[in-house]
């Protein structure tokens, strides 16, 4: 089971502020328009093959996320969801930081949950993309395959985000 911590529990509430301060309430949720209205710019890029293994980059004087442009297009929202919760909830960090917060590789590139920071951007990015109210209505209806789909998001975080509340 991956159950919410206790620690982690006011992150969902920080997810559910933003989807009713941008008036999301039916899936899939654009975190892009979000982050236009955190002033905010997301970009995708071919990264030259000598640093294709980037996942992305964020620039947070000038509040630019660049994507990898070879990546799948749910992975890129999972990613800009994380950078935006990071941003949002631990900016000091980040720009105190900056080597370790505003780079990641795709081999080191992973859902991991031994660091603070990193386990609060994973809980508000999977919070804000497939919140709990919207999951509810449609989980008994579809399988991880079709909700993967109308939330734009992995089937392997529509799973764990089922894990997380129902099991």
């Amino acid at each position: 089971m991956d159950k919410i911590p206790e620690d982690l529990k006011h992150i969902r509430f920080a997810a559910l502020d933003m989807l009713r301060d941008y008036n999301y309430f039916l899936p899939p949720i654009n975190v892009v328009n979000i982050c236009k209205g955190e002033w905010i710019d997301v970009n995708e890029f071919d990264f030259p093959l000598s640093i294709d293994e980037l996942a992305w980059y964020f620039d947070f004087k000038s509040r630019i996320i660049y994507l990898n442009k070879s990546d799948d297009n749910s992975n890129k929202i999972f990613v800009i969801s994380y950078i935006l919760g990071n941003y949002l909830l631990n900016k000091e960090s980040m720009e105190k930081f900056p080597e370790k917060y505003s780079i990641a590789m795709k081999k080191m590139w992973s859902l991991e949950w031994d660091d603070l920071i990193a386990r609060q951007a994973i809980c508000f990015a999977r919070n804000l993309l497939v919140p709990k109210f919207i999951l509810d209505a449609y989980r008994d209806l579809l399988d991880i395959n079709d909700l993967s789909k109308i939330f734009g998001v992995t089937p392997l975080l529509i799973q764990k985000r089922i894990e997380q509340e129902y099991e």
